[in-house]
Formats: structure tokens, sequence, C-alpha cells
């Protein structure tokens, strides 16, 4: 087997071999685990020329193969990399194994990086290393080599070290009147791009590194968000970089640096970056290959540089359709496919109160398989727009997605996030053409499968239950689910059904966290913590307590802002005026209008999850919708549970259950009875047959509708 000469005297002195370069063949002769930054855990080699022998560090994402004693490598990449404060290093960035060799070749003396004056002498006159170019050096005729040394009318050597009638140093320096442009302090290989040394991969940087720059392209830029925690508040924007040989990373700026780059940074322009840290990505937030995130700090430069064909607009990894099927809840994933359809947007309202927009279409690719994409606030307008534009005059585009995440609301669907790039018809994407043709010649008039339940992605799986069977089943314990419910509202807790607000825009959107008034003498207005204002008068937002029943139990549950006014008919601003005109004239405007609360019945979607209090586990119900009963479609609805009894499956089936014969036999029965007696007795025209479904009270429940008067009772709901 024969190994590279003098390969570990090169990379000692940072003229490992690069990518497109012949690599250099090694053998391993011992492997070590050792502990890197973060408590990631990294290889050490000692690898072997035949003659020398040296320790490397593998760097993070490099893939070893079986690794073992005495086994061939081919090094593809190396450098040479010193961190403050510490030796240097010589870091492995990309091998691949070669195969396994009975024994060790050679007897190689192991060197350290202090051997390197030894070294020196060693082969300074009976070995030449293998020949590899210098990085960044101009000829020798005109300049130093890239030791320092100046010209000389003999050929220097491997070190810089000119005839032996003079006797520099191991790095040649040169007579101190003489300058050398092209010398540095730093170990690694010297690079000239534009003018910046040290241009790096992306995929190349590591934490054992403290000098670099990279020169990448703005592919996706974040709005600036705002965070709250412990030591109190901020903000930061992100944006992910792209480079010449496809390497990915996110840059974070924060604060000060925030406001500093967020207008200088243009999403598709190049630049170079530099002085920057280094941190480990976090997971959760940044879904890039790279393991670490760039951090922008005081010291930084983002500097401008000329746009670089080289450097795509985008780099993809696609999966097909099909295969998002195994796809995890939250994996986030690159597709490309045909838009068939796309719906008007829409919009919902947040947990902070703030409105969201959104737009489903339906694309589907070569797998023959069609999947729900939404879109989200900014990509609704573009490319929302354009696509629509494109089905309207009878194309169906190509739209290429880069980050978006997989859900499994109403089977799998994909959603954009504030990261995801999407591309219409990008014909630089050589999967564009191939996916246009398939489609042009069998594509369009296939069945695909359709992996996303009918009526858009996204949407969530909300089956029909009673109010006995929240509490008996767990429902929302486990996970938070999802459910209708046809709820009369026996009770409204008159005492707390508001809370004053903030009206002021924090981050773009309406505060609306609580405001306080202010109890010092002279002060006037609502103060809120958040924002660090006052506000002239607060918002009140609904915070309804209620009870709520049907015909096998009742539960409390609470109403927010969204849904609470389709119960009382009234704003909270509005109830407040009458309670405290109450308060001021003893006018029982307020208690006249709470009474008119209860006995309704509507059909609510309920949210219902486990929450901790006290050290213990509850169940917590939000109504998250309120609307009128569709008498017409509630009695088909009946009637379809009478037959599902009859064929001895549950009455109230969730949508992802199997209903085979007997299946469920026990809760059908034991829900369904009273519904197919109710349903008898409401279509002979008896009251008391809507009572035993709907759980009216008998007293007042009917008497403001006139659909359940005997004599049009069965007329009404048919």
């Amino acid at each position: 087997m024969q190994l590279t000469p003098g390969a570990v005297v090169n990379m000692m002195h940072g003229r490992g071999p690069k990518p497109g370069q012949e690599p250099f063949r090694v053998q391993v002769l011992g492997t070590k685990a050792i502990n890197g930054d973060g408590g990631q855990q990294r290889l050490k080699l000692l690898v072997s020329d035949g003659v020398n022998a040296v320790s490397v560090i593998g760097a993070s994402g490099v893939n070893y193969g079986n690794m073992a004693d005495n086994v061939v490598v081919d090094v593809t990449e190396t450098m040479l990399t010193q961190p403050q404060g510490k030796k240097r290093h010589i870091v492995v960035l990309g091998l691949h194994v070669v195969g396994a060799w009975h024994e060790q070749i050679g007897q190689p003396t192991t060197l350290a990086m202090k051997d390197l004056d030894a070294q020196q002498r060693q082969h300074q006159q009976h070995q030449q290393p293998v020949g590899h170019p210098t990085y960044g050096v101009p000829p020798q005729q005109q300049q130093p080599n890239m030791y320092g040394v100046p010209p000389q009318q003999q050929q220097p050597n491997m070190y810089g070290v000119p005839p032996q009638q003079q006797q520099p140093n191991m790095y040649g320096a040169q007579p101190p009147q003489q300058h050398n442009p092209y010398a540095s302090n730093n170990a690694g290989p010297i690079v000239r791009n534009e003018g910046h040394a040290n241009i790096l991969p992306i995929n190349s940087l590591n934490s054992y590194q403290n000098r670099w720059t990279i020169k990448a392209r703005v592919t996706s830029k974040s709005d600036i968000r705002r965070y709250s925690n412990a030591r109190g508040e901020g903000k930061f924007f992100s944006f992910d970089l792209l480079d010449s040989q496809d390497g990915e990373i996110r840059a974070v700026a924060w604060n000060d640096q925030c406001d500093r780059f967020f207008d200088q940074v243009k999403q598709g322009r190049v630049y170079f970056i530099s002085k920057a840290s280094l941190r480990n990505k976090r997971g959760n937030y940044n879904q890039l290959r790279h393991q670490f995130e760039i951090h922008l700090e005081t010291n930084s430069l983002v500097e401008p540089a000329a746009d670089d064909q080289q450097i795509k607009n985008a780099s993809f990894n696609f999966q097909t359709i099909a295969t998002l099927e195994d796809a995890p809840r939250g994996a986030v994933v690159d597709v490309i496919g045909v838009v068939e359809s796309i719906d008007e947007p829409g919009s919902i309202t947040r947990k902070d109160g703030s409105e969201a927009h959104k737009r489903d279409l339906r694309m589907k690719d070569a797998s023959n398989c069609s999947i729900n994409l939404t879109l989200w606030d900014k990509y609704c307008g573009d490319p929302g727009e354009r696509i629509k534009a494109e089905i309207a005059a009878g194309r169906n585009p190509i739209l290429a997605c880069k980050g978006v995440r997989v859900g499994d609301f109403g089977g799998k669907n994909i959603s954009t996030v504030s990261a995801t790039q999407l591309m219409l018809d990008p014909n630089e994407v050589q999967e564009t053409g191939a996916l246009r043709d398939w489609y042009a010649q069998k594509g369009k008039s296939m069945n695909a499968q359709a992996l996303s339940m009918q009526g858009g992605g996204g949407k969530r799986q909300e089956w029909r239950v009673t109010m006995k069977q929240i509490r008996s089943e767990g429902i929302g314990m486990a996970e938070p689910a999802w459910v209708q419910a046809l709820v009369s509202v026996s009770y409204v807790n008159p005492e707390r059904f508001s809370y004053p607000a903030c009206k002021l825009d924090y981050n773009g959107r309406p505060c609306n966290k609580k405001v306080t008034q202010s109890d010092e003498p002279g002060a006037q207005g609502w103060f809120c913590e958040r924002c660090n204002a006052t506000n002239d008068a607060p918002d009140h937002r609904y915070i309804l307590s209620i009870k709520g029943m049907d015909h096998c139990g009742e539960s409390w549950m609470t109403a927010f802002q969204e849904s609470a006014p389709s119960i009382t008919g009234i704003g909270a601003n509005e109830l407040v005026e009458l309670k405290q005109e109450e308060e001021r004239s003893e006018n029982p405007v307020f208690s006249r209008k709470v009474k008119t609360f209860p006995w309704q019945t509507f059909l609510m979607t309920l949210k219902c999850t486990q929450e901790r209090y006290q050290d213990e586990e509850k169940l917590r119900i939000n109504v998250m919708r309120v609307a009128p009963i569709d008498f017409k479609a509630e009695t088909r609805w009946t009637l379809d549970a009478i037959k599902r009894i009859e064929n001895g499956q549950p009455a109230y089936p969730k949508p992802e259950s199997k209903m085979g014969a007997g299946s469920g036999a026990g809760a059908g029965a034991g829900m369904g009875g009273g519904l197919k007696s109710a349903v008898g007795g409401m279509m002979g025209g008896q009251q008391q047959g809507i009572q035993a479904v709907y759980g009216y009270n008998q007293n007042n429940a009917y008497q403001n509708n006139n659909a359940y008067n005997q004599g049009n009772f069965g007329q009404a709901f048919l």
C-alpha cells in the first residue's frame, strides 16, 4: 500500500489537501474519543505517511466510516488552526476510508507541532514534499514566498530557506528593511479573494477557528423579533447564508447589532462576513445543516461584495411528497411540486390577540401524491397572488419550497415559517423541467393520492363529543385536542368577565397585555409594563367564565375576546360601562343584561388542554368558536348517529376511528339510546325529544324561538 510521501510534514505546515486536489493517503495508527466544544464528542487520530506520524482532530460532521487501527484513509481537506490561548491543531475536514491493512506500514516517527524545527533540518536536503500550490502566494520571482523570504537567485526549498550561506530562522524571516505584504500571523493557509484574507467555505467553519471570513449570499432574512425573559427584554433578527460550495449557515444579530445590521443586510445580496463568533445552533429554531450559527458582535463586519454567479440563490434538498407521509411532525423539509389550486386568503386570531393571515394551496409531484401547503402572512401576497394569477390564466406553476414545516392536522400538510423560501417556476433548479414535462404528459390527468384531508392544510381534526366524554375519556390530557359539542350556557360569572388591556402596538401588533391604573397622586392613565408606557384608557377584553352543559354532563369553560361576544351579544367595553353605570346610579342595567346570557345553546368548538395548578393536573377547556345551531344539519347528524348505533358503532366517533362491525357497541348503546328515542319524539313533534338531545331547560329554553313550537317542530328541523 503506497502512502503519500511527506503528507504529515505538509499538514503540519498548513499545506494539506484542498477540495479538487489529490488527497493525502495516510494510515491510521490509533484513535481516541475526546470532548470538543459544547460537550460534543470528536475523534482524535494518529495518522502516518510511513515516515512520520502526527495527531489530528476530526471536525464535526465528518463521516469516519468503520475506523480502526491500521486502516488506510484518503484525507481530502485539512486546516491548521490555533484557538486563542491554545496550541495549534491539525483539523481534518474531510476523509474517506480506503480499506483495512493487515499491519503498520513503515516505522514512522511521531512528531508534534513543536518539532517543526527538527523536522525542517531532517527534510531540508533529502526529501521533497508532495507538490501542492500555495494559496494566495504570488510568483516567487516578483514577491517573497509564503514564509516571508525575499527573492533569491536560487530557488528556495519547501521551507522558504535560501542557500546555506544565509541562516534565517525556520520561517525564513527577511531583512527588517523589506516588507512582505503576504506575511500573516495566522498559522493556516492564506487566501487572497478581493482583498479579503482567509476566505473559508462555510462547511469548514468550526469552533477551533478565531479568525475567518466567509463570502456568501443572503438567501432569507427574518423580521425583527422581540423577546422577554428573566434578564429583561430584547430584540433580534436572523438571516441565512449560502456560499459557492453550497454551505449554509444562519447569522443572528441581537439588540444593538440588530439595529446596526438590519437595514444593511439585504436579501439576495452577497457579503463578506468576518470578526463574528460561532456558537452551537439552537436546534428548535435553526433547521439548517450546519452545526453552528454565526453571532454578530460589536467588532463584526458585514461588507457588501460584488455579485458572484457561482453562488446560487438557494440550495435545495428535495423530498418527494410521498415520503412526507412518514415524516415526523415538526420536521423541516424541501419540496417541489405543481400547484393545482389555491384558496382565497383568510385570517385567524392568535393567542396574543394578533391577527394572522393564511392561504391554502394544493400541490403534487411525480410520486403521484398531493399535499396542502399553508402560506402564512407575507407569503399570502407574494407568491400567493402570483400563483392565483397563473391558475386563473390556465397555467399550473412549479413551486419550489425550502424550509417548510410538516404538520399532522387533517392528515399530513406543510406550512411556511419565517425562514421559508418559495420560488415560482425556478428554471435554475434542474427538477423544474422534469416535473413540468411529467405534468404535461401524464401527471395532469392522474388522480393523486391525497396526504391532506379535504378542506385545506393545517386544519385541525375536530370531532363531536359530549361533555361527559371530555371528562371520562380524558380528552386533552395527553395532548391538546379540539372538539365540537352542543353546549347550553347554564351560568355566567358576572364578577370577573374581562381585564383592562394595553392598546399600544408592540412589535407591529396590539400589545393586549394587562395594564394597571396608576395610584400615585396626580398620575393619570393605565401603565403597561411590557411597553413601559401609559395608556389614556384601556381596551377591555373578555375572559368570560361560563358553565356549559348538555344532556350528559356539565363543565366550566372560558371564552375569550374572539368567542365571548357571540355568547353575550355585547362587547367587553360596553359591558364594563353597564357595570360602572349600575355602581354609580344603582340602576340594575348590568344585572338585567347578565340574566340574558344563560340558556342559550350553541355549537361550540372547544380546545381541551392539561394544565398544572398547585401541583395538580387539571383539564382546561377554552371556547374557541361559537356558532348558532343549524337545525337541518343537526337533524341529519342525529339520524346518522342512530344508524351508527344500529350498526353497533359509536354514536360519537373520532375522525380516525375505523368503524367495523361490533366496534364501540357499548359506547354506541350508552350514548345513543337517548338519541334514538329523542329523534323519535322529535319527528313526532314532541318537545321532550329535543330536551333529551340538547338538554334545554324545560321552563325557558324555547320561549324565544318559533322553531320550537310544537305545531311546526319537525318542519323546522327538516
